[in-house]
């Protein structure tokens, strides 16, 4: 896990070396109950949630999800968090 800050943003980056993720699946692996059906998932066991709730979440808090993932190298996500800098205008 590493944090950081991206402009007006701080974030939250965890790397995994898993199966990683096909491109044409990045949107809808944060869709609810989705899981990508191949011949690598099938002993992972889940229902589907998990990136959902990740997703909900984030837009609750003004945040977004970037993914960066290459299949059977694994994946990287980073999560955005707005910086609320109304503290420092008084």
């Amino acid at each position: 896990m590493t944090t950081g800050h991206k402009g007006s943003f701080v974030f939250v980056e965890i790397e995994d070396h898993g199966i990683g993720i096909d491109k044409q699946f990045h949107k809808k692996i944060f869709e609810t109950f989705y899981r990508i059906s191949t011949g690598l998932t099938n002993n992972v066991k889940g229902s589907g949630l998990g990136l959902s709730l990740v997703s909900h979440i984030m837009d609750a808090h003004g945040g977004t999800i970037e993914l960066e993932s290459i299949p059977g190298k694994g994946s990287t996500f980073r999560l955005l968090f707005p910086l609320d800098d109304s503290a420092d205008k008084g």
